[in-house]
């Protein structure tokens, strides 16, 4: 057997001496000793076979003629029961016994030399066959590695002959090909068999121009196994010629499956969206240039339309991943039908039997998923804004209707940017960048709404790109701050909280509107971090006033996104254990149209809040969906009346009418009722002979910095005339 190809090997090369005359060993171990050869001695045929195992030598100089047992039957037991081909075995024997040297051969030795010996011939002699035993094990390495490498590289040789109705092929190809090849030799019939009709025409046609040709030939053919699978197979094939003719051609045989998948694989992955099937931005553009180019020919317009999800960030979490995706594939759907029902309506095949320069690829729509909850098409020969309008509504409709997952129906809403070319841009993503921000404006504007591109919204967009990053390192800058505006008992006068409200002071911009930066902090997920920011703010100054002798309940508005936070109850315990804050002294607002989103998950939340001690008011009641249905299911304390209403009550009485009947029947639920945007007195007279509980506006001060509402509560709190208000001092004009 060949030896292990790591294994180490003595200095010098280790000769088994085997001979029952001690002087010949003597003679023939000490030449061998001055030789450089480590010589190891045997008197008979059982003590070799004992050293053979144990010792391992590099060749074996064997006596034939031994009492007991022989050298031929050493020799064969070496060959046939170790199964040693690779140990070289030198029989000695007689010069003139030929009988001998056949049999030496038959039994499987390597060389004879032959008595008496002649020392030096023998020392080379042994030189000789050791440096053929190293080549021939190389040899061995070698192919045992290539047979390896192929096996691994699915790589096998494929050998065949003009006109031979037979391949042959190694044991690899034969392998690839199925069991139900047998041997090196199998039938081109059956194996055509195995192969679609047109792959067999090729075959024939590509080997037939290499015989023409004497030239290499590739090929690439399906081969169907009889287990039910497919294979994808590369022939390369070269003829080999002698005298002219093609002899013979030979090549090599690959399964390359595995290979040619995910080259498909990774085409999917660059060019198609994961969760949805889609094209992705790349191939969209791709697709889209070619369309443009095919446009501009025929002086034709391209519609862009950017879709994006309302609030679908707050949605996916709340879902899960899995469901989330899930909704996006049901959405893409739609939008597919939608396409596919346009391109259908032009008939485009018909027409272009009749124009044969029509090109249905260029006119039909695209669709593509940009990854996450924004989409994009481009619509052929959509040339005004009342017709991209009303395709904007359907697909609207399209997205909105009712999704049913795991038994929970799920209603989004989308935003949509509109661009033209050429009106809008000549290049993709010149058109897709103006959608975007086309789309952004739409969704500042509200839900289901789109917007047309116009260059005015150019300068607003680099504007809100930079509010974007630089609002990443408002935080760390301590750009933001928090103002407190009063809230004030209608029956005594005296101030029962304030709400926080964040203000941002940047750098090179100076005052940045919240009504500005909060959408886009909601849109990016950074209101995660600013909201927590304001948190711990508002729990500090609880915390502050509280050990000055005036414990004020602090009210922070709470985002959609903040609400959805798996981590966000653990973050409010946590902040007020970390002040050591009585919890009735933080109110969380919560904006009335959010609690309709996943109201189980919710009101569950809500519950654990509640449960900290802390208490929750819904905020801008009345802009939403306006139904107190809803309200006896949550776990609310506070009822907060939107500004909108209290604006009103001046000049129609059914807002009058709308105000008490909602402080009523919050009354009635055990909630206390804030009205918010108060400014004049004649609305405080209205608002507490309505039975309102609290008023915060501008009537009793604008929001401040902590430093003024300090002076301005101790001003408010020494004045006799408290209870009546009107005490917009100069401080809150600042």
């Amino acid at each position: 057997m060949l030896k292990e190809e790591n294994k180490l090997k003595p200095a010098r090369p280790r000769i088994l001496v085997v001979d029952d005359e001690m002087m010949m060993r003597v003679l023939v171990c000490e030449s061998l000793r001055q030789a450089g050869f480590e010589p190891i001695e045997a008197a008979d045929g059982e003590e070799a076979m004992g050293l053979i195992q144990e010792c391992e030598p590099d060749l074996i100089l064997l006596d034939v003629l031994m009492p007991g047992m022989s050298g031929f039957e050493v020799c064969s037991w070496l060959r046939t029961e170790q199964n040693d081909q690779a140990t070289p075995v030198l029989i000695m024997t007689g010069l003139e016994d030929v009988s001998s040297i056949d049999r030496a051969y038959d039994t499987g030795a390597t060389d004879f030399i032959t008595k008496p010996l002649n020392y030096p011939i023998l020392t080379h002699r042994i030189r000789y066959i050791l440096r053929q035993k190293e080549i021939t094990d190389q040899l061995r390495i070698s192919e045992k590695r290539l047979a390896l490498t192929q096996q691994t590289a699915l790589l096998g040789h494929w050998e065949t002959i003009p006109g031979d109705p037979f391949v042959y092929v190694s044991n690899t190809a034969r392998s690839i090909l199925g069991e139900s090849f047998e041997g090196s030799k199998i039938s081109k019939k059956k194996l055509f068999g195995q192969m679609a009709p047109d792959d067999v025409e090729a075959y024939q046609r590509q080997l037939q121009i290499g015989v023409d040709t004497a030239s290499r030939v590739q090929f690439e053919f399906i081969l169907n196994k009889e287990d039910g699978g497919q294979r994808i197979v590369f022939l390369d094939l070269e003829p080999l010629v002698k005298n002219g003719e093609v002899v013979k051609i030979v090549g090599v045989f690959q399964d390359i499956s595995d290979r040619r998948n995910a080259e498909k694989h990774i085409y999917q992955l660059s060019n198609y969206d994961e969760v949805t099937g889609l094209a992705n931005r790349a191939r969209f553009l791709d697709k889209a240039l070619n369309k443009i180019k095919y446009a501009n020919e025929r002086r034709k317009s391209v519609a862009v339309f950017m879709l994006g999800l309302d609030n679908f960030k707050v949605v996916h979490q709340s879902l899960g991943h899995a469901e989330g995706n899930q909704l996006l594939i049901e959405l893409s759907k739609r939008l597919e039908r939608f396409v596919r029902t346009r391109n259908s309506n032009k008939n485009l095949t018909s027409r272009a039997e009749v124009r044969k320069n029509i090109n249905p690829n260029c006119e039909n729509d695209l669709l593509a998923s940009l990854g996450g909850d924004e989409f994009a098409l481009a619509l052929w020969g959509v040339r005004q804004a009342e017709e991209a309008g009303w395709i904007a509504s359907t697909i609207s409709h399209l997205i909105k209707a009712p999704i049913d997952l795991n038994g929970q129906e799920i209603v989004v809403t989308c935003s949509i940017g509109i661009t033209f070319f050429p009106l809008d841009g000549s290049e993709p993503d010149m058109l897709l960048k103006n959608a975007e921000v086309a789309m952004h404006y739409a969704k500042s504007a509200g839900k289901d709404c789109y917007q047309l591109f116009s260059e005015s919204m150019s300068w607003q967009s680099t504007r809100r790109l930079k509010l974007e990053a630089d609002m990443r390192q408002a935080v760390e800058n301590q750009e933001f701050s928090l103002h407190y505006q009063p809230k004030v008992k209608i029956a005594d006068g005296r101030v029962s909280g304030v709400e926080a409200l964040i203000r941002w002071d940047h750098p090179e911009q100076g005052f940045v509107s919240p009504g500005e930066f909060i959408p886009v902090a909601e849109e990016t997920g950074q209101i995660l971090q600013i909201g927590k920011w304001v948190l711990e703010t508002a729990c500090k100054q609880a915390k502050a006033w509280a050990d000055q002798g005036t414990p004020l309940c602090i009210s922070v508005n709470v985002s959609m996104l903040q609400l959805r936070d798996y981590e966000f109850c653990e973050l409010v315990s946590s902040m007020l254990q970390k002040y050591q804050l009585e919890s009735s002294l933080i109110q969380l607002e919560l904006v009335e149209s959010m609690l309709m989103d996943s109201m189980d998950d919710n009101s569950q939340k809500m519950q654990i809040l509640r449960d900290l001690g802390v208490t929750i008011a819904i905020d801008d009641f009345g802009t939403g969906y306006s139904s107190m249905a809803y309200l006896s299911q949550l776990p609310l304390d506070v009822l907060k009346i939107d500004k909108s209403f209290i604006d009103l009550l001046l000049d129609d009485e059914n807002p009058v009418a709308i105000v008490e009947a909602t402080i009523a029947l919050a009354h009635a639920l055990e909630l206390k009722v804030v009205a918010e945007g108060v400014e004049q007195e004649v609305q405080v007279k209205m608002l507490s002979d309505l039975g309102c509980d609290e008023i915060q506006g501008y009537y009793y001060s604008r929001p401040l910095n902590v430093d003024d509402f300090d002076l301005w509560i101790a001003d408010f709190m020494g004045s006799p005339q408290k209870a009546k208000g009107n005490h917009i001092s100069t401080l809150s004009n600042k």
